[in-house]
Parts: C-alpha cells; structure tokens; sequence
C-alpha cells in the first residue's frame, strides 16, 4: 500500500513539473500583438479610405424636381 501511494506522488509530482515547463514555454514563446502590428498585415487599416467618387459629384438625381406641378 505504501509502494503505490509513493508511485502517485512521484507520478503527480512528474506531471506538476511538465505542466508547469510546458506552462513556461508557451508564454515565453507568445508573440505580443500590438496595434502597429495588426495594421501592418490588415489591408482595411489604411490611412486614408479608398472612395474614388469621393472628389466628384456621384448623385445623378441631386437636380431633379421632386415635384413637377408646383
């Protein structure tokens, strides 16, 4: 009985020690995501919107009469 719950502690002492390294790793090996960082790669982070009616007058109804009989 004392053989198997030394083999649990050992066994659950083991595991401890991997979860926590593997626990250590991943947040060591995490790439921090700043603004700048997404901007560069999202193709919707422009600087200035892409509207190539935004200079011109694009409303083709703007002079017409709303109404005819007044």
């Amino acid at each position: 009985m004392e053989k198997s719950k030394l083999t649990a502690a050992i066994v659950v002492i083991i595991l401890l020690v991997l979860g926590f390294f593997g626990w250590w790793i991943w947040q060591s090996s995490r790439v921090e995501l700043s603004e700048e960082g997404i901007s560069e790669f999202n193709p919707f982070a422009q600087e200035e919107p892409s509207n190539p009616f935004k200079e011109s007058n694009a409303n083709p109804y703007e002079n017409i009469k709303t109404n005819p009989f007044e």
